[in-house]
């Protein structure tokens, strides 16, 4: 699971005007424009990797999908003054989750092209902290409108699960943090919290699995500036 680091750069827009040849110019104009960011977050996970374990084919449902359990690591933002900022994350094996949709992510292929699996990511709802104060989830898609994200629970779970979490989905999929209240981001310093993976395999009639398989899943989480 890789960690990239999105910082606001200056980017150069350029126009160049001049004259036709028709109508001979004696002067060009040329915009520069740039944004400079004055803040910086670093965002670090406790593992950049996870470990689903190693299962026999055999034990593998013929029919449903095989739960394959849970692993997890910690996820902090540390940035260098109170900052607007939103989580994001790109699925690097786009294409090959067994699940279709934003919240599932890919396990990698066989050889012979099927989808191993798929993963979710959960940010674990009881240790969700900004500043040393619990915080809420909300969910955005253009990073303008922010709404309060429902709690998933664990599989077996009920309410008050302390282990219940908020889906994190890849795409264009948002991830901001506020306190109670209001869906209003919060300027943060620190965000902490569990980050939970939990695999599934396809159903073992849909594979083909005459050698080893190993589960590829990759995914990038970025800080977004707003």
């Amino acid at each position: 699971m890789n960690i990239q680091k999105t910082a606001s750069s200056a980017l150069l827009g350029v126009s160049l005007m001049a004259g036709s040849a028709a109508f001979a110019a004696t002067a060009a104009d040329l915009s520069v424009t740039g944004i400079l960011s004055p803040r910086a977050c670093e965002i670090t996970l406790a593992y950049d990797f996870v470990d689903l374990g190693a299962h026999l084919s055999r034990d593998l449902s013929l029919t449903e999908e095989t739960d394959v359990g849970e692993d997890i690591t910690t996820l902090d933002v540390h940035c260098d003054a109170p900052t607007l900022f939103a989580l994001s994350a790109v699925d690097n094996a786009l294409g090959s989750a067994y699940r279709k949709g934003d919240n599932y992510y890919g396990l990698g292929l066989t050889d012979s092209g099927e989808p191993i699996g798929y993963y979710t990511v959960r940010l674990n709802r009881g240790d969700l902290m900004g500043d040393g104060v619990s915080v809420l989830a909300l969910g955005s898609t253009d990073k303008i409108t922010w709404t309060g994200i429902p709690v998933d629970l664990d599989p077996g779970g009920g309410a008050d699960d302390p282990w219940a979490g908020y889906r994190f989905s890849h795409g264009d999929n948002y991830l901001a943090f506020g306190v109670p209240g209001p869906a209003v981001v919060s300027y943060l310093s620190h965000l902490t919290t569990t980050l939970w993976v939990h695999g599934f395999i396809a159903p073992r009639q849909k594979l083909t699995l005459s050698d080893e398989v190993e589960l590829e899943g990759n995914v990038t989480f970025e800080v977004v500036y707003l």
